[in-house]
């Protein structure tokens, strides 16, 4: 490609940069009028997360065998999947140590 092609180039890639960058030409929308709250309160019928995994026989502890020498297996956490491994229809647990 000669000097002269890469400059024609160059420049119809900085123009369309530049045309598609624009300031925004259109007028703010305006909010509708109501006089709903924005939020609307959430009623608390208790807590949301229970911890069962007592009552379900998981006893996961991580121990990622620490040596103080930064290998790639002790940097990385542990993982969680969920998933039906045995068709049942209910949702299994899979623990990556």
């Amino acid at each position: 490609m000669t000097t002269r092609c890469a400059c024609i180039a160059g420049g119809l890639a900085l123009a369309g940069w530049l045309a598609a960058c624009g300031a925004e030409t259109t007028a703010p929308r305006e909010a509708a009028g109501t006089s709903a709250p924005a939020v609307l309160p959430i009623e608390h019928d208790g807590d949301w997360f229970v911890d069962r995994a007592a009552e379900s026989g998981l006893d996961f502890v991580h121990a990622n065998g620490m040596t103080g020498s930064f290998y790639q297996p002790e940097m990385m956490g542990p993982g969680v999947g969920f998933l039906d491994y045995d068709n049942d229809g209910d949702l299994d647990i899979y623990v990556v140590q």
